[in-house]
């Protein structure tokens, strides 16, 4: 008889503990159950918000897309016309009696006239200019110099080291290498009341574009200009780094491609 209730108490107890277990394994599913719902609504969420940003970024491309080509007929329209006028007034001034010097000045115009319009349009169409396609950045550095002293009358000193070790440069890589050169001169040029300017490029294991001047440098809270903030957007779009140093004799620009270790100076890109 006492056997009959010990079996019966292990047997209610056996009882208690499946009907526990299969409590626990129905809640268990349930608990499972709920968070897959739960994963495939953030799954649906995620992929809707992921839909709504493509669509809204072909919205923006489509609006940026339009804008770009605004801008490109007013230039067009605009701009480039009456650069090609004024050129040819100057054709008009070389069939008139000029002093030797002046003639030289108006030739010299009309040709840069003619380069800012063949530029203007390639730029409307957002192609790199040919000229970076088929020379070395060395030689276009030099020439840049050069266009930029005849420009301003101003004698710049320009110095070209290391050419043995010259890098291919992909054309984008130099066309904006090429007119964060070409800011910087004419920042100095119209800004810094200095009258001497040196131009360095160093070929070694990176590029180094150094220009050094005897200007007047920042001027105390002023902020940077719309020319500064371009140069270094131009550095970040290829990687390379700006850094602009205020010395006790004027400013020393930096321009190195690819970009190295940290400065010790803090670059403005």
């Amino acid at each position: 008889m006492n056997a009959f209730w010990v079996w019966m108490a292990v047997g209610s107890v056996l009882g208690i503990l499946l009907l526990f277990c299969f409590f626990v394994v129905m809640q268990n599913r349930e608990v499972i159950k709920a968070a897959q719902k739960a994963l495939e609504d953030e799954k649906t969420r995620a992929a809707n918000a992921l839909h709504d940003l493509k669509l809204e970024k072909a919205r923006n491309e489509k609006l940026l897309a339009a804008e770009q080509k605004r801008i490109a007929h007013d230039l067009h329209d605009d701009t480039v016309q009456r650069l090609v006028a004024i050129r040819l007034r100057l054709e008009q001034l070389t069939y008139l009696s000029l002093p030797d010097r002046a003639l030289a000045e108006v030739r010299w115009m009309k040709h840069e006239l003619d380069d800012t319009v063949n530029t203007l349009r390639y730029l409307i169409k957002g192609m790199v200019q040919p000229k970076f396609h088929e020379f070395e950045f060395s030689y276009l550095f030099e020439q840049l110099i050069q266009s930029v002293s005849a420009m301003h009358h101003v004698k710049i000193d320009c110095l070209v080291k290391g050419v043995e070790a010259d890098m291919d440069l992909p054309p984008r890589v130099k066309q904006h290498l090429y007119y964060i050169v070409q800011e910087v001169c004419h920042n100095f040029l119209k800004n810094s009341m200095g009258f001497q300017l040196q131009a360095q490029l160093t070929w070694h294991t990176s590029l180094e574009v150094k220009i050094i001047d005897n200007g007047r440098g920042f001027l105390p809270g002023r902020q940077f200009g719309v020319g500064m903030l371009a140069m270094a957007e131009r550095a970040r779009a290829i990687r390379a780094s700006l850094v602009v140093r205020q010395t006790t004799e004027g400013l020393v620009t930096t321009i190195t491609y690819p970009a190295i270790a940290q400065s010790a100076h803090q670059p403005i890109a």
